[in-house]
Protein backbone atom coordinates (compact mmCIF):
# COMPACT_ATOMS: atom_id res chain seq x y z
CA UNK A 1 0.00 0.00 0.00
CA UNK A 2 1.31 3.56 -1.04
CA UNK A 3 1.21 5.51 2.11
CA UNK A 4 -0.69 8.48 0.91
CA UNK A 5 0.69 12.16 1.53
CA UNK A 6 -2.34 14.00 4.00
CA UNK A 7 -1.88 16.00 6.72
CA UNK A 8 -3.79 14.59 10.19
CA UNK A 9 -3.61 16.89 13.01
CA UNK A 10 -2.37 15.60 16.66
CA UNK A 11 -5.18 13.05 17.51
CA UNK A 12 -3.56 12.66 21.04
CA UNK A 13 -4.26 16.56 21.67
CA UNK A 14 -7.95 16.98 22.81
CA UNK A 15 -7.92 20.38 21.42
CA UNK A 16 -7.65 18.85 17.66
CA UNK A 17 -11.63 17.31 18.38
CA UNK A 18 -12.88 20.75 19.07
CA UNK A 19 -10.35 22.92 16.47
CA UNK A 20 -11.56 20.59 13.12
CA UNK A 21 -13.99 18.48 11.44
CA UNK A 22 -13.14 15.55 12.70
CA UNK A 23 -15.85 13.77 10.48
CA UNK A 24 -14.14 15.08 7.49
CA UNK A 25 -10.32 13.98 8.89
CA UNK A 26 -12.09 10.42 9.50
CA UNK A 27 -13.37 10.09 5.54
CA UNK A 28 -9.89 11.28 4.91
CA UNK A 29 -8.51 8.58 6.49
CA UNK A 30 -10.66 5.60 5.42
CA UNK A 31 -10.18 6.83 2.13
CA UNK A 32 -6.84 7.41 1.29
CA UNK A 33 -4.65 6.38 4.47
CA UNK A 34 -7.12 3.56 6.17
CA UNK A 35 -3.95 1.94 8.42
CA UNK A 36 -2.12 5.27 8.85
CA UNK A 37 1.34 5.74 10.90
CA UNK A 38 0.46 8.65 14.04
CA UNK A 39 4.28 9.95 14.87
CA UNK A 40 4.84 10.28 18.69
CA UNK A 41 4.31 13.17 20.09
CA UNK A 42 5.31 14.81 23.60
CA UNK A 43 2.34 12.54 25.18
CA UNK A 44 3.66 9.65 24.42
CA UNK A 45 4.87 7.15 21.13
CA UNK A 46 3.50 6.51 17.68
CA UNK A 47 0.75 4.57 17.23
CA UNK A 48 -1.39 2.98 13.96
CA UNK A 49 -4.92 4.74 13.46
CA UNK A 50 -7.04 1.88 11.70
CA UNK A 51 -10.26 3.66 10.18
CA UNK A 52 -11.99 1.35 8.24
CA UNK A 53 -14.82 -0.91 9.70
CA UNK A 54 -13.83 -4.26 8.27
CA UNK A 55 -9.90 -3.79 9.54
CA UNK A 56 -11.05 -2.82 12.85
CA UNK A 57 -13.28 -5.80 12.62
CA UNK A 58 -10.22 -7.82 12.17
CA UNK A 59 -8.24 -6.36 14.83
CA UNK A 60 -10.38 -6.67 17.38
CA UNK A 61 -11.37 -10.36 16.71
CA UNK A 62 -7.76 -11.58 16.66
CA UNK A 63 -6.48 -11.77 20.15
CA UNK A 64 -3.91 -13.54 18.95
CA UNK A 65 -1.89 -11.04 16.59
CA UNK A 66 -3.82 -8.35 18.41
CA UNK A 67 -4.53 -7.12 22.40
CA UNK A 68 -7.12 -5.66 24.83
CA UNK A 69 -4.74 -5.96 27.91
CA UNK A 70 -2.76 -2.79 26.69
CA UNK A 71 -6.02 -0.71 27.61
CA UNK A 72 -8.73 0.49 25.56
CA UNK A 73 -8.18 4.53 25.92
CA UNK A 74 -5.73 5.72 24.15
CA UNK A 75 -4.26 8.34 26.86
CA UNK A 76 -3.67 4.75 29.03
CA UNK A 77 -2.04 3.05 26.37
CA UNK A 78 0.41 5.66 25.49
CA UNK A 79 1.24 6.07 29.42
CA UNK A 80 2.30 2.31 29.50
CA UNK A 81 -1.07 0.10 30.15
CA UNK A 82 -3.93 -0.42 31.96
CA UNK A 83 -3.73 -1.56 35.41
CA UNK A 84 -7.15 -3.16 35.20
CA UNK A 85 -5.33 -5.22 32.68
CA UNK A 86 -6.39 -9.22 32.34
CA UNK A 87 -9.22 -8.50 34.95
CA UNK A 88 -11.72 -5.78 33.66
CA UNK A 89 -14.01 -7.23 30.57
CA UNK A 90 -13.02 -4.35 28.13
CA UNK A 91 -9.55 -5.21 28.91
CA UNK A 92 -9.11 -8.80 28.76
CA UNK A 93 -8.60 -11.37 25.88
CA UNK A 94 -9.33 -14.88 25.70
CA UNK A 95 -10.90 -18.05 27.72
CA UNK A 96 -10.92 -15.46 30.63
CA UNK A 97 -12.84 -12.86 28.65
CA UNK A 98 -14.96 -15.58 27.29
CA UNK A 99 -16.52 -16.84 30.67
CA UNK A 100 -17.00 -13.00 32.38
CA UNK A 101 -18.45 -12.20 29.51
CA UNK A 102 -20.91 -15.35 29.54
CA UNK A 103 -21.45 -14.76 33.06
CA UNK A 104 -22.14 -11.01 32.78
CA UNK A 105 -24.67 -11.55 29.94
CA UNK A 106 -26.98 -13.41 32.01
CA UNK A 107 -27.73 -10.08 33.79
CA UNK A 108 -28.64 -8.47 30.41
CA UNK A 109 -31.42 -11.29 29.46
CA UNK A 110 -34.32 -10.36 27.79
CA UNK A 111 -36.75 -11.07 31.06
CA UNK A 112 -34.67 -9.04 33.03
CA UNK A 113 -33.92 -6.16 30.61
CA UNK A 114 -38.16 -5.66 30.25
CA UNK A 115 -38.36 -4.25 34.06
CA UNK A 116 -35.04 -2.14 33.29
CA UNK A 117 -36.93 -0.93 29.68
CA UNK A 118 -39.80 0.04 31.33
CA UNK A 119 -38.23 2.00 34.40
CA UNK A 120 -35.98 3.68 31.33
CA UNK A 121 -39.33 4.95 29.23
CA UNK A 122 -40.49 5.98 33.37
CA UNK A 123 -37.31 8.03 33.54
CA UNK A 124 -37.02 9.62 30.04
CA UNK A 125 -40.69 10.39 30.69
CA UNK A 126 -40.23 12.54 33.92
CA UNK A 127 -36.79 13.96 32.24
CA UNK A 128 -38.57 15.43 29.14
CA UNK A 129 -41.96 16.33 31.10
CA UNK A 130 -40.11 18.88 33.36
CA UNK A 131 -37.29 19.90 30.91
CA UNK A 132 -40.76 21.12 28.50
CA UNK A 133 -42.18 22.50 31.62
CA UNK A 134 -39.30 25.12 31.85
CA UNK A 135 -39.53 25.89 28.03
CA UNK A 136 -35.92 26.14 27.18
CA UNK A 137 -33.50 23.31 28.13
CA UNK A 138 -30.27 22.02 27.39
CA UNK A 139 -30.66 18.17 25.98
CA UNK A 140 -27.19 16.77 27.03
CA UNK A 141 -27.11 18.56 30.28
CA UNK A 142 -31.06 18.28 31.37
CA UNK A 143 -32.02 14.44 29.37
CA UNK A 144 -28.93 12.79 28.41
CA UNK A 145 -26.80 12.99 30.92
CA UNK A 146 -29.58 11.59 33.59
CA UNK A 147 -30.86 8.48 31.48
CA UNK A 148 -27.33 6.43 31.03
CA UNK A 149 -26.95 6.22 34.09
CA UNK A 150 -30.07 5.69 35.92
CA UNK A 151 -30.12 2.84 33.57
CA UNK A 152 -26.92 1.48 34.45
CA UNK A 153 -27.77 1.86 38.00
CA UNK A 154 -31.08 -0.09 37.74
CA UNK A 155 -28.41 -2.73 36.09
CA UNK A 156 -26.60 -3.10 38.45
CA UNK A 157 -29.44 -2.46 41.46
CA UNK A 158 -27.66 0.53 42.94
CA UNK A 159 -30.10 1.66 45.76
CA UNK A 160 -32.12 4.90 44.58
CA UNK A 161 -30.99 7.15 47.47
CA UNK A 162 -27.30 6.51 46.75
CA UNK A 163 -28.15 7.27 43.22
CA UNK A 164 -27.44 11.50 43.12
CA UNK A 165 -23.97 10.93 44.60
CA UNK A 166 -23.11 8.22 41.62
CA UNK A 167 -24.24 11.04 39.23
CA UNK A 168 -22.02 13.54 40.98
CA UNK A 169 -19.09 11.00 41.07
CA UNK A 170 -19.45 10.16 37.70
CA UNK A 171 -19.79 13.43 36.48
CA UNK A 172 -16.24 14.73 37.96
CA UNK A 173 -14.14 11.40 36.97
CA UNK A 174 -15.38 11.21 33.63
CA UNK A 175 -17.55 14.37 32.38
CA UNK A 176 -17.21 16.75 34.30
CA UNK A 177 -19.49 20.09 33.71
CA UNK A 178 -16.28 22.36 34.61
CA UNK A 179 -13.93 22.88 32.16
CA UNK A 180 -10.42 23.19 33.28
CA UNK A 181 -11.20 20.64 36.51
CA UNK A 182 -8.33 20.25 38.70
CA UNK A 183 -6.70 16.62 37.46
CA UNK A 184 -6.70 15.77 41.48
CA UNK A 185 -10.83 16.18 42.02
CA UNK A 186 -11.09 13.81 39.06
CA UNK A 187 -8.83 11.27 40.33
CA UNK A 188 -10.47 11.49 43.83
CA UNK A 189 -13.58 11.28 42.48
CA UNK A 190 -12.54 7.78 40.67
CA UNK A 191 -11.55 6.70 43.99
CA UNK A 192 -14.78 7.37 45.52
CA UNK A 193 -16.37 5.43 43.05
CA UNK A 194 -14.08 2.70 43.55
CA UNK A 195 -14.33 2.34 47.31
CA UNK A 196 -18.57 2.36 47.04
CA UNK A 197 -18.81 -0.40 44.90
CA UNK A 198 -16.25 -1.92 46.91
CA UNK A 199 -19.09 -1.92 49.47
CA UNK A 200 -21.81 -2.99 47.53
CA UNK A 201 -19.78 -6.11 46.57
CA UNK A 202 -19.47 -6.83 50.67
CA UNK A 203 -23.47 -6.12 50.86
CA UNK A 204 -24.10 -8.12 47.40
CA UNK A 205 -21.62 -11.66 49.26
CA UNK A 206 -23.77 -11.34 52.46
CA UNK A 207 -27.07 -10.39 49.99
CA UNK A 208 -26.96 -11.71 46.39
CA UNK A 209 -29.59 -11.12 43.94
CA UNK A 210 -29.19 -11.17 40.01
CA UNK A 211 -27.61 -8.58 39.17
CA UNK A 212 -24.07 -8.14 37.57
CA UNK A 213 -22.62 -7.79 40.82
CA UNK A 214 -24.41 -10.45 42.79
CA UNK A 215 -23.68 -12.92 39.73
CA UNK A 216 -19.86 -11.80 39.36
CA UNK A 217 -19.69 -12.32 43.55
CA UNK A 218 -21.22 -16.20 43.38
CA UNK A 219 -19.30 -17.07 39.88
CA UNK A 220 -16.38 -19.14 40.28
CA UNK A 221 -13.71 -19.66 37.28
CA UNK A 222 -11.84 -22.49 37.22
CA UNK A 223 -12.76 -23.28 41.04
CA UNK A 224 -11.93 -19.80 42.08
CA UNK A 225 -13.63 -17.32 43.13
CA UNK A 226 -13.44 -13.89 41.53
CA UNK A 227 -11.46 -11.45 43.79
CA UNK A 228 -13.35 -8.20 45.14
CA UNK A 229 -11.18 -6.18 43.26
CA UNK A 230 -11.51 -7.35 39.73
CA UNK A 231 -15.52 -7.15 40.77
CA UNK A 232 -15.29 -3.40 41.36
CA UNK A 233 -12.99 -2.71 38.32
CA UNK A 234 -15.55 -4.29 36.15
CA UNK A 235 -18.39 -2.36 37.98
CA UNK A 236 -16.25 1.09 37.20
CA UNK A 237 -16.12 0.29 33.88
CA UNK A 238 -20.19 -0.19 33.52
CA UNK A 239 -20.66 2.29 35.53
CA UNK A 240 -18.31 4.77 33.87
CA UNK A 241 -18.01 3.27 30.13
CA UNK A 242 -21.69 2.34 30.06
CA UNK A 243 -22.84 6.13 30.57
CA UNK A 244 -20.31 7.71 28.18
CA UNK A 245 -21.28 5.85 25.14
CA UNK A 246 -24.51 6.08 25.86
CA UNK A 247 -25.09 9.74 26.59
CA UNK A 248 -22.85 10.45 23.80
CA UNK A 249 -24.43 8.30 21.19
CA UNK A 250 -28.18 9.77 22.58
CA UNK A 251 -26.72 13.49 21.79
CA UNK A 252 -25.30 12.74 18.85
CA UNK A 253 -28.88 11.47 17.78
CA UNK A 254 -30.40 14.29 18.35
CA UNK A 255 -27.57 16.81 16.78
CA UNK A 256 -27.74 14.44 13.85
CA UNK A 257 -31.69 14.65 13.19
CA UNK A 258 -31.58 18.50 13.81
CA UNK A 259 -28.60 19.04 11.10
CA UNK A 260 -30.63 16.66 8.64
CA UNK A 261 -34.16 17.25 9.33
CA UNK A 262 -35.46 15.23 6.53
CA UNK A 263 -34.47 12.25 8.19
CA UNK A 264 -36.03 13.60 11.26
CA UNK A 265 -39.34 13.79 9.06
CA UNK A 266 -38.74 10.16 7.75
CA UNK A 267 -39.01 8.43 11.44
CA UNK A 268 -41.66 11.12 12.44
CA UNK A 269 -43.77 9.65 9.34
CA UNK A 270 -42.91 5.98 9.42
CA UNK A 271 -40.98 6.00 6.73
CA UNK A 272 -37.87 4.75 8.67
CA UNK A 273 -39.01 2.10 11.74
CA UNK A 274 -37.63 2.91 14.91
CA UNK A 275 -35.57 0.03 15.22
CA UNK A 276 -33.74 1.40 11.74
CA UNK A 277 -32.75 4.42 13.29
CA UNK A 278 -31.20 2.99 16.91
CA UNK A 279 -29.51 0.28 14.81
CA UNK A 280 -28.10 3.12 12.82
CA UNK A 281 -27.61 5.27 16.29
CA UNK A 282 -25.93 2.70 17.66
CA UNK A 283 -23.73 2.42 14.50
Amino acid sequence: MTKARIAIPNLVDPTTYTEHDMYEIWRLLRSEDPVHWHPATADGPGFWVVTRYADIVRVLRDDARFTSERGNVLTTMLQGGDIAAGRMLAVTDGAHHTELRKLLLQAFAPRVLEGVAQRVRQSIGRALTAAIARGTFDFAKDVASLIPLETICDLLNVPIGDRPNILRLTKSALMSDESGQDAVVDRMARNEIMVYFSNLVAERRKTPGSDPISLMAGAKFNGRCIPDEDIILNCYSLILGGNQTSRLAMIGAVHAFISNPGQWRALKDGQVTLESACDEVLR
